[in-house]
């Protein structure tokens, strides 16, 4: 099951669409992030992590 998450979790990282640097930011103490972009750049690995919790919590 977990290397079936990681193949998708590939797949679904190679076809997000192109980068927008546009949008909504926060200001932080270190600087303002763009909460978009860090969204965009997560895509596929939030799916890996959630899939080695989960794999490490049911053994």
């Amino acid at each position: 099951m977990l290397l079936l998450g990681i193949v998708t979790a590939a797949f679904w990282a190679g076809t997000r669409p192109p980068m927008r640097y546009g949008g909504a930011m926060v200001n932080t103490p270190f600087a303002m992030v763009p909460v978009d972009l860090v969204r965009q750049v997560l895509r596929g690995p939030d799916l890996v992590a959630v899939l080695v919790v989960v794999h490490l919590l049911w053994g």
